[in-house]
């Protein structure tokens, strides 16, 4: 009986590894961003289940070095009446009962790095309907990275924003690409 030659060893031990390899990677790659206080597009457009929310822009920042910008919409998804309905059912991220009438919103968010190198994330936000609708200091809100361009084309995972004392936000990127 013949012993197997080295290169079918060889062979075998690569089409192991390729194997592997195909199961996918578990690089996952973290952006931390410090975003300025954005800018509202249409500060006076009021948020109504039949209208759109303002669009919006911000610096976004790394380690102090200035390294793209947010662009940003919001829509109103539920009312108050409907969220409340909604909850009985399950408790959405943010809904609070005793923080009064809410309603949520669902927000696109496209981080431009500039070159044609963006990621866009998508998904909803609870917001209070009394005050100034915005999300809680300290609260952290999680969405779904959608996708990307550029050096970003294949991005896939979860953003986490959080609002920051002075009107700004940390955001956290941890994807996939």
């Amino acid at each position: 009986m013949k012993k197997p030659s080295s290169a079918i060893a060889l062979l075998t031990l690569s089409l192991a590894a390729i194997g592997l390899s195909a199961c996918g990677s578990s690089d996952v790659t973290t952006m931390t961003l410090q975003q300025g206080q954005p800018v509202i597009h249409n500060p006076t457009a009021k948020a109504v289940a039949d209208q759109p929310f303002p669009g919006y822009h911000a610096s976004l920042s790394e380690n102090g070095k200035l390294v793209g910008v947010l662009v940003g919409a919001r829509q109103v998804a539920l009312d108050a009446a409907d969220l409340k309905l909604l909850s009985r059912a399950l408790k959405p991220d943010g809904y609070d009962s005793a923080a009064g009438d809410q309603f949520m919103l669902m927000n696109t968010l496209v981080f431009e790095f500039g070159d044609n190198n963006s990621i866009m994330a998508q998904g909803p936000s609870v917001i209070a309907t009394a005050g100034n609708a915005r999300t809680a200091v300290g609260k952290p809100l999680v969405r779904a990275i959608v996708g990307g361009t550029g050096k970003y084309k294949f991005a896939h995972g979860q953003l986490t924003s959080t609002r920051n004392a002075d009107g700004g936000f940390t955001q956290v990127l941890e994807f996939k690409n």
